[in-house]
Parts: C-alpha cells; structure tokens; sequence
C-alpha cells in the first residue's frame, strides 16, 4: 500500500517511562503505573469522490458502429445538457433513409397482401359454390336416372324387341294370305310376283330388325344401363372430391395468404420499430452531460481513476468507443466524501457512526470533521473491506476535488482516566497475561496476572490486575 498502515497511540499526559528507574545500573528498567487520558486512533489514507457523479456511456438500441467525432477534454467544466462526446453520424443518417425506404416497402406488400387476401376470399367462395353446383347437378341426374330413365330405357328397349316382333309377325302373315290368295288363282302373274317378293324382302326385314332389336335390348338391360348408371355415379363421386377439393384448396389457399398477411404485418412492424430505435440512437450520438460539473475521462472504482490514460486515448477522434462502456464520468461540484480500502485488522475498530478527522493531501493544515458512514459486510479485495466516510467542510476548500488524496484519523476508543504501560511490559505465560512488578525492597521480581483492553500499538489499557503507582519491569527478568 502507499502507506504505512499504523495504529498511533496519542496519551494526553507524558507517561512517566522509568519514572522510578533505579540510577543502579545494575536494576532492570521500570515503569510506573498511572492513570490519563488514552485513545486509540487508525490513520488511513482515502480518497475524495462524489456520491452524485454520473457515468457517461452510449447505449443504442440498433446502432453499433459508434466512432468518435470529438470530444470534451478531461477536467473540463460542462452544464447539464451539453455535449460531451460527438460521434460520427453518416453511416446511421444512410441506414435511416434505408430503413425509411424498407418501411415503405413492407408497408406497400402488406397492403398488398390484406388486398389478396379480400380477393382471394371472394375467388375462394366462388370456386367452391361453383363445385357444389356441379355436385348437386351430379347428385340430381344419378337420381333422374335411377327413378326415371333407367326404367323407362328399360321398358323402351323392351318394347322396341317386342314390337320388332310383333312386325315380323305381321309380315310372316301378310305373305302368307298373299301366297294362299295366289295359290288359289292358280295364276302367277308378273305382278302377283313382284308383291310377293316384296313381302318376303319385307319379312327378311323384319327378321333382321327383330333380331337386332333383341341384341340392343339385351345389350342395353345388360350393360348399357350399368355402365349409365357406373358414368352417372363416378360423376357424383368426382364431383365430391371436386368439391372437398375445392373447399380444402381454398381452406389452404387462404390460411396461407392470411399468414402471409401476417408475416407482411410483423414485418411492417419490425421495420417501423427499427426505423424508431435508429432515429433514437442517432439523437443518443450527440452524447450530452446528464449534470453540471467536471468531465473525468473513464470511470471511477471506488474513488480510484486507475486507467486515465487508457479513457483518453479512447476518445481521440476516429477511435470506436464499445457500446454500453463508460467514457466519462461528470463530476458535480457538491460536498465530497471518503472512500478507502479498510485493512481486516481494523474491521473490529471501524464503525458506522465512528468520528474522526481528515486532512486532503493538498491541504495538509486543514483538519475536517469527518465520521464514518457504511462499512462493506464482505471484502472487496482480499484482507480489504470498503469504507465510505462522510466530510463536512469541503465545499470550503477550493480546488478540492474528486480523486485527491487524503488521510482519515478515526478514533475508535477513548477514556479519559486509563491505567496504561509500555507493550513490552505484557508478556503471554500458558494462554495468561501476565506483567512483573519491581520487587520490594530490592528483592526478587513478582509476578502478575493482568487483563488487558485497547492498544494504540504502544501503550495497553490494563483493566485488571494493577494498581496506580505500582512499578512494572519493562522487560522480562532473564530467570
């Protein structure tokens, strides 16, 4: 550490340090017990900082291309509102036009989009309308044909055999009377001849359409019907699946352009935000003081400005500045308090509550009152715990600033009337605290048990086992 820790004991009455000395040389050195005024004071060094500094850091949302432009130099006064740190803007200034033309865009496909979505519901409601009717007119003309015109093609080709029969009935008996008319003439004319060739041309007729009705009567009750009826039937089947066709199709159809609505929407959105978040970090580049005081390059740690150098050269124009660290830090000119690293040895001593004094490094003659205001309940360091003391009169002191040094004297323990001697008159025997005393009258040294309070690393309060007056050796007797 930069200093010397110590505990600096302060009597407020000279001891009387061999006081009852022997002028005999040959007599071990003593000190006589007596009671004062006795405090124990811890001496540490500190540091000034402000509890109402404000770190200085850029934080955009979208942005991360964060280049500096210029910056305020370190110590610098600055008002509230004022830039402190100017980064460079074209490259953001390009991306808002981009985002502002992207935004158009989406805005365009997703008016677009709701606009195909309204047709396509239309479309979609027509095709499967369309489908129905188709499937009604299939419906209607199986049921036409099973109710109606299957039986009556059946009894038509029925009645066409039986009436091809009846013809051929007719004209096997019309030759006949014509053969038995001329018989009995006993004559065959010319023209009896004809008629009779004709009737019989007209039988032959008559045979042959009687058998081709047959054929087509029975062709038609035995597969005519049954592949009308298979046609008719197929046809309402494929209008079924036309239709669920249809109706699924347009189901599909319009799910996907309402996701696609949807998507075009989220899209329209996100463009929308985008293009907010990049008009927000492009005012967040002109980073400005968010308080009156003075500009400290980097960022304190615990009062410490241990990297100064590094802040700085970080904010020489072209440098890219890491979103989200500190920069700077502005440092109000308000009353200050203490920070410093609290030894483990002096936990015990150190308080909240616990007066003191302090005096700035710069202003070694000033003596502020000073009282401690928090003590770390873990360390911060290893064997180090943190300790923030309050200042009262450092607004007075001009120049008196964040990061200056000072030394705290805290005083943990006071009596005004202690019974105290030298450290090297203690001495510890099998876990007893023990103190020899001057014999009487020349003889042999005496041994006693004492207990002991504070020390100030010189001097110990004995509680018990001495009294004022008596003299104690200040080294141990060699037997």
């Amino acid at each position: 550490m930069a200093r010397t820790l110590a505990l600096i004991g302060m009597a407020l009455i000279a001891p009387a340090i061999s006081a009852g000395a022997s002028e005999d040389a040959d007599q071990p050195a003593t000190h006589r017990v007596s009671r004062g005024p006795f405090r124990v004071v811890v001496s540490l060094p500190a540091v000034l900082e402000s509890p109402e500094a404000r770190e200085v850091s850029v934080r955009p949302d979208e942005w991360t291309s964060l280049v500096v432009r210029e910056a305020v130099d370190h110590g610098v006064e600055v008002r509230e509102g004022q830039v402190v740190l100017a980064l460079e803007t074209e490259e953001i200034d390009e991306a808002i036009r981009s985002a502002e033309l992207d935004l158009e865009l989406s805005r365009i496909e997703h008016e677009g989009a709701q606009r195909d979505l309204e047709l396509l519901e239309k479309s979609s409601a027509l095709d499967v309308d369309v489908a129905e009717r188709a499937k009604r007119r299939a419906d209607e003309s199986l049921v036409r044909f099973i109710e109606i015109n299957e039986p009556l093609s059946e009894k038509r080709a029925r009645l066409s055999a039986e009436n091809s029969k009846d013809y051929l009935a007719y004209q096997l008996e019309e030759l006949e009377q014509l053969e038995k008319m001329y018989r009995a003439d006993d004559l065959t004319e010319e023209t009896e001849e004809i008629i009779l060739r004709r009737q019989r041309d007209s039988v032959k007729r008559a045979k042959f359409a009687l058998e081709e009705s047959e054929i087509a009567r029975d062709e038609m009750l035995q597969v005519g019907l049954q592949v009308r009826r298979e046609s008719l039937e197929n046809s309402v089947r494929r209008q079924s699946i036309a239709l669920q066709k249809a109706r699924e199709t347009a189901e599909r159809a319009l799910a996907t352009q309402r996701v696609t609505v949807e998507k075009k929407r989220l899209e329209h959105e996100r463009n929308a935000r985008k293009l907010e978040r990049l008009r927000a970090d492009r005012e967040l580049l002109d980073v400005r003081a968010p308080i009156d005081g003075i500009v400290y390059h980097g960022r304190a740690t615990r009062g410490k400005w241990t990297a100064l150098a590094t802040a700085t050269e970080k904010l020489r124009r072209g440098s890219s500045v890491a979103r989200g660290d500190i920069v700077m830090t502005v440092v109000p000119d308000v009353a200050l308090r203490l920070r410093l690293d609290l030894p483990e040895a002096h936990v015990h001593h150190v308080r909240p509550g616990l007066e003191g004094s302090a005096s700035p490094a710069a202003f070694p003659d000033a003596e502020l009152p000073a009282a401690v205001e928090s003590v770390s309940r873990v360390p911060v360091a290893p064997g180090i715990f943190d300790a923030v003391v309050e200042l009262e009169g450092s607004e007075h002191l001009e120049r008196l600033v964040a990061g200056m040094a000072c030394t705290v004297e805290l005083v943990p323990y006071s009596s005004g009337d202690a019974l105290t001697v030298p450290n090297g008159a203690i001495h510890e025997e099998s876990d007893v605290t023990v103190v020899w005393l001057q014999g009487r009258d020349g003889g042999a040294p005496v041994k006693r048990r004492v207990r002991t309070g504070k020390t100030d690393g010189t001097r110990t309060e004995i509680l018990d086992g001495l009294e004022e007056g008596d003299e104690v050796l200040l080294e141990k007797p060699a037997s």
